[in-house]
């Protein structure tokens, strides 16, 4: 997969060539942030540039990645591209001292390794919560996967990944079996650690799966959840995920929300999904008490591989007040920022616990004319930031 070589070459670099600055031969040249800063918010713009490596002009890969975390961020064009210019949210905040964090600039070229480009910051700024590794979070105690999921409709407050058909695609019928779970428009997701599908060596599976024996004409979609917080006062989220998709032909929507209930149990939901069949990116609104989805001018389907791995970041925020707007900030793609400057009103009569913060992942399938629909995808270094 593409970051196996690359990584092993990074740790080699990071342990015996890392220097702080800019490298003597301007290989690679950083411009923001400066070596040794202190910023004061978040997130922090990164803006680098790559000349050569070993000699070469030919770039191979191109990217970043935060102290020793596994994952790397590549610019774009699949990290062929020789200039990174993002923003970058995995980066928290505290008012007094502040963070310190190293940025690795690490590149490649057809004749070899750049030395690694190091820089130091440190930031400080309203204090944020960042729960990392969500997809290593097991499932719920006593919550085994049903073979027709419309049978375990779960309350909010589970602690462990939970899941439910999406109430807009066919519902699960079940003839037959795979490993004890149903084979009609239904999914599971467990925790792997496939070494060629899995960044850090553990990843989640979601697998959706519709077969041509089912003849009411539908699609099959499944909805994905988990709590990962509890505040009423937060305002700002973003959403952090790697996805890796091994047939996105099957897909029609990828959906990534963010919830919070009020001190009242009311809702504020952050929805945000890409459709595949438009090639745009939606957003949720409420429209008479019920969501409705609406088309963003931000295109969303093309950059969307097959079997590798994609960066999101989703930032939203809403304001300080019960009944408030919605903010749909900017949508972060394999290392393109691009801004929304979205104000809605999403904000929902509801039941829910006060505080409760819960993301959904889900995943609607193509009504495939009586062929099967499935869909694989796995997701690693799942991040939720809120402040």
């Amino acid at each position: 997969m593409q970051y196996k070589s690359p990584i092993l070459a990074a740790l080699v670099c990071a342990a015996g060539l890392a220097i702080s600055g800019t490298n003597a031969r301007a290989q690679i040249t950083v411009t923001s942030p400066t070596n040794n800063s202190t910023l004061t918010s978040v997130p922090v713009q990164l803006t680098a540039s790559v000349t050569e490596c070993a000699g070469s002009s030919d770039i191979t890969l191109f990217e970043y990645s935060i102290n020793s975390s596994p994952f790397q961020a590549p610019s774009p064009n699949n990290g062929t591209s020789t200039k990174i210019n993002t923003t970058d949210y995995r980066f928290s905040a505290q008012p007094s001292p502040g963070v310190a964090y190293i940025i690795r600039f690490k590149a490649w070229s057809t004749a070899g390794a750049c030395t690694e480009n190091d820089v130091n910051i440190t930031v400080i700024g309203a204090a944020t919560t960042t729960v990392a590794n969500i997809d290593d979070v097991a499932n719920s105690n006593g919550w085994s996967p049903n073979a027709c999921p419309a049978t375990q409709k779960s309350t909010y407050g589970l602690v462990g990944w939970f899941w439910d058909w999406d109430a807009g695609t066919a519902e699960c019928t079940c003839p037959s079996t795979i490993s004890g779970l149903c084979t009609g428009s239904d999914s599971t997701t467990y925790t792997v650690t496939t070494s060629g599908l899995t960044i850090d060596g553990e990843s989640r599976l979601y697998y959706v799966n519709e077969h041509p024996y089912d003849t009411t004409g539908g699609t099959p979609g499944e909805r994905f959840s988990e709590t990962f917080g509890n505040s009423t006062t937060a305002t700002h989220f973003v959403y952090d995920t790697y996805i890796y998709i091994v047939d996105p032909t099957n897909i029609e929507n990828v959906e990534m929300d963010n919830n919070q209930a009020d001190t009242n149990g009311d809702l504020w939901i952050f929805g945000l999904q890409c459709s595949f069949t438009d090639n745009v990116w939606e957003y949720t609104i409420n429209n008479a008490g019920a969501d409705e989805w609406v088309k963003s001018s931000v295109a969303c389907s093309a950059p969307w591989t097959a079997d590798k791995w994609h960066h999101v970041q989703l930032a939203e925020h809403r304001d300080d007040t019960s009944g408030g707007s919605v903010y749909y900030d900017s949508i972060t793609f394999d290392g393109t920022t691009s801004p929304l400057n979205l104000k809605e009103d999403s904000y929902f009569t509801d039941t829910w616990t006060a505080g409760t913060l819960l993301l959904n992942l889900q995943l609607d399938g193509i009504y495939n004319g009586g062929s099967e629909t499935t869909i694989t995808a796995y997701e690693d270094g799942f991040t939720e930031i809120y402040w």
